[in-house]
C-alpha cells in the first residue's frame, strides 16, 4: 500500500526555478503548518528509483521530475494530516506496529553503536600496511574484516554484560511439547517472557517446534536487553521514528479507504459498466506491401493471386523503405494500432487471404495476415486485481484532490506567484 503513495495529481507542475538557485532550507510548499523544504525533495529524488540517472537528465526533464516528487510529498502530506484527524495515530493496530518497529530500531541503534566505537590499534593497522603492500586494493577490505570480528566478539561480551547486569534468568528447559501458553521461559529485572509471547496462545506440539522456538526465545531475550540497554543510554531515534510514523498513517488511512472504495459489488459493478477493460484484442502477423500509385497496386495484386511471393515483391517493389528491407514482413500487429483505412480493409480478411488494393495517404497497399492470436474477453476473477487497483486509483485522486482543499496547501516557489495554483 505504501507504494500508492507516489500517485501522481492529474495536473502538471512547472519548475520554473534552477534547484541550485534555491537554499536548502527553502519553503517550497506549506501543506497547513508543515512545510516541504528543498532539502525535502532533494531527499526525496535521492531515494527515487531515478536516483542514479537523474544528474545526466535533460534539465528540463529533471525540471519535470522535481514537480511530479513535489507533487507526490505534497500527497504524502495531506494524507498524513487527515489521518492525524481521523486520530489513526492511536489506532491500536498502528501503536502496536509502532511499538515493534521501535524496538527493532532501538536494537540497531545501539548494536550499530558497538560496531562504530571499534578503533583499530595503530599496530594492527601499520601490520596490515606492511602485509597488504604490495595489494593495496585489499586493505580496505582487510580493515573491514578485523572490524567485523571485533564486532563479533565485543557483541557477545556486551549481550553477557546485559544478562548479569538485568538479573536474566532462563527456564529454556520448560520449552517441552504440551508447555502452557503462560509457561515462563525467561526472567529478569521486570520481565516475565512467557511462551505465548513468542508463540501466541497455541501450546507447543512437536519436536520441531521446540527447536525453532529455543531459538526465538533466545532472540526475544537478546532484543529485550538490548532494547533496555539502549532506552538506558537515551539513543536517540525520534527522526526515524518520525519518519515511519510519517509514511505508515498515510498508509494506514488508505487501508481504511480501500475496504470503503473497492467492494465486491463496487467491483461487480465497474467490470459490467467496462466491458473493455478485460478485452485483449486480435494480434496478427502482417506483411504488406505500398507502392505509389494504383495500377502498380493492381498490376502486383494480379502477380500475388497468380502465386508469386508477397514477400519477394515486397523486397523488390515496396516504397516504404523499413517494408522493403524486411521483405514486406512487418512482425505481430496489435488490432486497432494500424491506419483506420488498412484495418478496416483487413477487418474481415482469413489467414493467407490478400487484400484489395487499399489506399492510405502513405500510397496503396496491399496486405496479407499469415497468422494471428485471436482477440479474447477476460472474465472477472482473471482481472479483479486490476479492476480493485482501477477503482482505487481513480478514488486516491478524487480523495487527495478533496484533502487539498480541506486543508492548506500554499505554494512558495517563485513561479507559483505567475501560475494558477
Amino acid at each position: 500500500m505504501g507504494a500508492i503513495l507516489g500517485v501522481l495529481l492529474s495536473a502538471t507542475l512547472p519548475w520554473a526555478t534552477s534547484a541550485s538557485a534555491l537554499d536548502q532550507d527553502q519553503v517550497l510548499v506549506l501543506v497547513g503548518e508543515r512545510p516541504i523544504t528543498m532539502t525535502d525533495l532533494e531527499t526525496a529524488i535521492g531515494s527515487s528509483t531515478f536516483s542514479v540517472q537523474f544528474p545526466a537528465m535533460d534539465p528540463n526533464d529533471q525540471a519535470a521530475l522535481r514537480g511530479d516528487i513535489l507533487k507526490r510529498l505534497v500527497a504524502g502530506q495531506l494524507l498524513l494530516l487527515e489521518a492525524e484527524r481521523r486520530g489513526l495515530d492511536n489506532d491500536p493496530a498502528y501503536l502496536t506496529q509502532m511499538s515493534a518497529y521501535k524496538r527493532g530500531i532501538l536494537y540497531r541503534a545501539y548494536m550499530d553503536k558497538l560496531r562504530a566505537d571499534i578503533r583499530i590499534p595503530e599496530a594492527k593497522l601499520a601490520e596490515l600496511a606492511e602485509t597488504l603492500k604490495d595489494q593495496p586494493e585489499a586493505l580496505e577490505p582487510a580493515q573491514n574484516a578485523y572490524i567485523s570480528a571485533q564486532y563479533r566478539v565485543l557483541r557477545a561480551l556486551a549481550l553477557e554484560n546485559l544478562k548479569t547486569r538485568y538479573h536474566l534468568v532462563m527456564h529454556d528447559d520448560r520449552l517441552k511439547i504440551g508447555a502452557a501458553s503462560d509457561t515462563v521461559l525467561a526472567q529478569a529485572d521486570n520481565l516475565n517472557l512467557r511462551l505465548s509471547d513468542i508463540l501466541g496462545e497455541d501450546a507447543l506440539k512437536t519436536s520441531d517446534d521446540e527447536h525453532v522456538l529455543r531459538d526465538r526465545l533466545f532472540n526475544a531475550v537478546e532484543l529485550e536487553l538490548v532494547v533496555r540497554a539502549a532506552e538506558a543510554e537515551a539513543l536517540d531515534v525520534s527522526a526515524i521514528l518520525a519518519a515511519f510514523r510519517a509514511e505508515r498513517l498515510p498508509a494506514l488511512l488508505l487501508e481504511h479507504m480501500d475496504s470503503e472504495w473497492v467492494t465486491d459489488d463496487i467491483l461487480q459493478a465497474y467490470f459490467k459498466n467496462h466491458p473493455g477493460i478485460g478485452y485483449v484484442p486480435e494480434v496478427r502477423h502482417v506483411a504488406q506491401i505500398v507502392v505509389a500509385t494504383a495500377d502498380e497496386a493492381e498490376a502486383l495484386h494480379k502477380r500475388i493471386l497468380a502465386g508469386e511471393s508477397l514477400y519477394v515483391l515486397a523486397g523488390e517493389h515496396s516504397i516504404d523503405p523499413i517494408g522493403r528491407q524486411n521483405k514486406g514482413d512487418m512482425g505481430w500487429v496489435k488490432e486497432g494500432s494500424g491506419m483506420a483505412e488498412i484495418e478496416t480493409a483487413i477487418k474481415d480478411l482469413k489467414d493467407g487471404e490478400l487484400s484489395p488494393v487499399i489506399k492510405t495517404a502513405h500510397g496503396y497497399h496491399l496486405v496479407a495476415i499469415y497468422g494471428r492470436s485471436k482477440s479474447q474477453q477476460r472474465p472477472f476473477e482473471v482481472i479483479k486485481d486490476r479492476l480493485h487497483q482501477q477503482i482505487f486509483q481513480e478514488n486516491l485522486i478524487m480523495f487527495v484532490n478533496q484533502l487539498s482543499t480541506q486543508f492548506t496547501v500554499d505554494w512558495k516557489l517563485p513561479m507559483a506567484q505567475n501560475n494558477d495554483k
